[in-house]
């Protein structure tokens, strides 16, 4: 593999429309003719400096042939246009590679898919580039495009601890954002991976089951985990940047531990329990949610990270590629490192130049070390604990299960009593129903009686009506 350039750097630099003058409808033509304009007005550089935001920002910085650029576009036909014009200039400027980068959902007509489309997608992109960077230092340059963009891409610099640059309209003085060291609980937060991974597949979710999702959860607790998410609706929510940022942690999964020849042979000079830490550590940093708690952030090697595993003299220097962790140098003297921390440079460390470095096991280490004993101790009393645990949660399955039985026996007498007082219902219903068709047939023949006992009386008045007539 061939070695990266001294310097080489790769910028991320947001991209907008103001190559167009600000006009969001302008043609590639239109676009072209102004850029031309411009040129015939201008001297020098002066070219690249009125063109748009991007180029002017990109001068300020001083990019060279053996930069990358990479320009990230709005979801629009008009920006990825602009854009495309941006990169030829940029080529004629510097000689540089440069690419496009059209970003799904990142626009300004649907405020919501911005936030729930664009922001993750933008997110994503950068992790890419990140992982693709082959050591070589990375900027972040949000001059161009929204300015509702900027605020996001200046706190993943600062989660990611990468350096960021930006340059107001087409002022001359560009602002430099160095890292800063973000610190937060990485354990803690930790608990809340399988809910963030399901906010993931959902996009959004309602508050109260990302709530639920984060195991042993404590009501008190609600508001520092209330740091993963922001509100998208009423009762629903969305990873925040800081969520977004545990997120892309999360997806890199373990990788692993290659050591140079440096590293290897000061791993093997160990002993006692310096040889035990350092194995301890080696152990995790195939971890990306411990590795980047451990980050020493206020040593800054330019394209190399130190290794702090905690208040101890161990430290390692190592860069990343993909999931991959790349161990260049490993101390065991706080005073030695300190010295010689700052001769180290990343084109020193060819990838060819490691090998895989493979756990030891505990036949292979003294088994009767005091660092040993002490996993060992603590892996008893786990599993004491969680036979502990598992006999509690048995015994409450069991008395649940004979709470459930008895219920169950319980309802399936409350069932036979009903079904029996059904039948009774039913019968007296039957019983009812007949006394009532027997009644109307009893008042259907009084009726047909007292009708025939009226038309036998006005025959016996008619008769003697007629009898009472003088002859």
């Amino acid at each position: 593999m061939a070695q990266i350039l001294a310097n080489a750097r790769l910028v991320i630099c947001t991209s907008g429309i103001s190559i167009a003058g600000g006009k969001p409808h302008a043609t590639a033509e239109q676009v072209l003719e102004r850029v031309s304009l411009i040129r015939s007005e201008s001297q020098g550089d002066d070219l690249f400096v009125k063109s748009s935001a991007e180029t002017n920002s990109l001068h300020s910085l001083g990019i060279e042939s053996n930069d990358e650029i990479h320009l990230l576009c709005t979801d629009t036909d008009a920006g990825e246009t602009c854009a495309e014009i941006v990169a030829g200039l940029i080529t004629e400027m510097s000689g540089s590679k440069v690419q496009i980068h059209r970003i799904e959902g990142l626009q300004v007509d649907d405020p919501v898919k911005f936030r729930v489309q664009g922001i993750p997608k933008l997110f994503a992109k950068m992790d890419s580039l990140r992982e693709s960077s082959q050591g070589k230092e990375i900027i972040l340059n949000p001059t161009g495009g929204y300015k509702s963009v900027v605020p996001y891409i200046i706190l993943y610099g600062m989660l990611e601890k990468l350096r960021a640059v930006y340059l107001h309209e087409f002022s001359t003085h560009l602002l430099d954002l160095p890292a800063i060291p973000v610190a937060y609980d990485l354990t803690l937060f930790g608990r809340a991976e399988d809910a963030i991974l399901e906010m993931d597949r959902q996009s959004a979710m309602e508050e109260v089951r990302f709530f639920e999702m984060i195991p042993n959860l404590a009501y008190e607790e609600r508001d520092t985990f209330r740091y993963l998410i922001e509100p998208i609706d009423v009762g629903h929510v969305i990873l925040s940047v800081f969520g977004l940022h545990l997120l892309s942690l999360i997806k890199r999964g373990e990788g692993g531990v290659f050591l140079s020849e440096s590293a290897r042979k000061s791993l093997a000079e160990s002993s006692g329990p310096a040889r035990d830490q350092l194995v301890f550590m080696l152990n995790r940093m195939g971890s990306p949610l411990y590795r980047r708690s451990k980050i020493d952030s206020w040593i800054n090697l330019k394209g190399l990270l130190v290794h702090k595993p905690g208040n101890t003299a161990e430290r390692a220097v190592y860069f990343e590629r993909g999931n991959n962790i790349y161990v260049c140098a490993l101390w065991t003297d706080h005073d030695d490192y300190r010295r010689r921390t700052s001769e180290l440079k990343l084109e020193d460390f060819p990838l060819s130049s490691f090998t895989l470095w493979v756990a030891p096991t505990m036949s292979d280490e003294s088994k009767e070390s005091d660092y040993n004993k002490i996993l060992l101790k603590r892996a008893e009393k786990a599993e004491a604990e969680l036979s502990k645990l598992q006999e509690e949660i048995n015994q409450r399955v069991e008395s649940r299960a004979g709470g459930i039985k008895l219920r169950n026996m319980q309802l399936e007498y409350e069932n036979r009593k009903l079904r029996t007082e059904q039948e009774a219902h039913i019968r007296n219903n039957d019983m009812l129903n007949a006394f009532i068709e027997e009644k109307e047939r009893i008042t259907a023949d009084q009726n047909v009686l007292l009708k025939n006992q009226e038309e036998e009386l006005i025959k016996l008045r008619l008769e003697v009506d007629r009898l009472s007539q003088p002859e």
